[in-house]
């Protein structure tokens, strides 16, 4: 009971907290908006509210943005209109859930209860937790699903070495058995957070690789059941867009953006460099290059 009604306290003061702020700046002018990457956001969630499909000019797919956030503001524009604000207010909403599940998490880890609540309070009053919850950004959604994600991967791993059930039970299933099923239960839906979290940023590849390895480490016995359900629960999730971009593409892959970035922030420096130019002009002439590589 007093934990619920510290979190029922610290969501509150999380939502308002949030909430003045972006009242009182964040929703003003395009202060909301980060350059070109918050208009390509919402145009490409114009187009699927429209109808005409996950594509920046309404005819042509796009590869540079992944899905996640797109669909997220699409399905709030059905809802309210095509209004970023409304949105926006849906997202904060989300996001003052943050400090909650950084409270869950601490303690999934084996946190006392004291440290667990002053995670949780400093990310009530995080800056930077405050300025994204009302920002047309994938920050704020991404960390909820990590969070989730973390909370149900590290809860079976302490889950394990706590043995939470009661002898008792022994006799209707034994407890190695019962620990096992709680673990592949908890671990399918890990994936599943992962992979949501996956179509937000492309990051979750690289944590299935990480946890995968913490599973084989922790406990190598049935380690072929618990990751196959984290495993399944991840691809379940991600395959529909991986499948669309091999149909479109030929290739599996989750999006284009390293590209254009390999373009600008390696290639052009090297012909800074080769060239004895500024990074301006070697930045247009890689870029040139790459377009018309892109038009041939």
């Amino acid at each position: 009971m007093e934990n619920k009604k510290f979190l029922i306290f610290l969501f509150f003061c999380s939502l308002l907290l949030r909430a003045l702020f972006f009242l009182y700046f964040t929703r003003h002018g395009t202060n909301a908006w980060i350059y070109v990457d918050s208009d390509q956001y919402h145009t490409i969630a114009c187009n699927i509210a429209a109808g005409v499909g996950i594509s920046l000019d309404g005819t042509v797919p796009q590869h540079y943005r992944l899905p996640g956030y797109p669909v997220f503001l699409a399905g709030c524009y059905r809802l309210f209109g095509f209004q970023p604000a409304a949105a926006l207010w849906v997202q904060l909403v989300l996001a003052s859930v943050i400090p909650l599940l950084v409270f869950a998490l601490a303690l999934a880890l084996g946190c006392v209860l004291l440290v667990a609540r002053v995670a949780a309070a400093v990310a009530c009053i995080h800056p930077g937790l405050i300025l994204y919850a009302g920002m047309l950004a994938t920050e704020s959604l991404t960390l909820l699903l990590l969070l989730l994600f973390f909370i149900f991967f590290f809860s079976q791993l302490r889950f394990y070495a706590t043995g939470s059930f009661a002898a008792a039970q022994d006799n209707v299933i034994p407890r190695e058995a019962r620990n096992l099923g709680e673990q592949v239960y908890r671990l399918f839906f890990a994936g599943i957070f992962l992979g949501l979290a996956s179509l937000m940023r492309p990051v979750g590849h690289y944590v299935l690789v990480l946890a995968l390895i913490m599973l084989f480490a922790w406990r190598p016995s049935a380690l072929v059941r618990r990751a196959g359900a984290f495993v399944f629960g991840w691809l379940l999730t991600v395959a529909p867009w991986l499948l669309r971009n091999f149909l479109l593409t030929g290739a599996f892959f989750f999006h284009s953006l390293p590209g254009l970035h390999f373009v600008q922030y390696l290639a052009a420096p090297i012909g800074a460099q080769r060239d004895h130019c500024s990074y301006p002009q070697a930045r247009a002439a890689v870029l040139g290059e790459w377009e018309r590589r892109i038009a041939d």
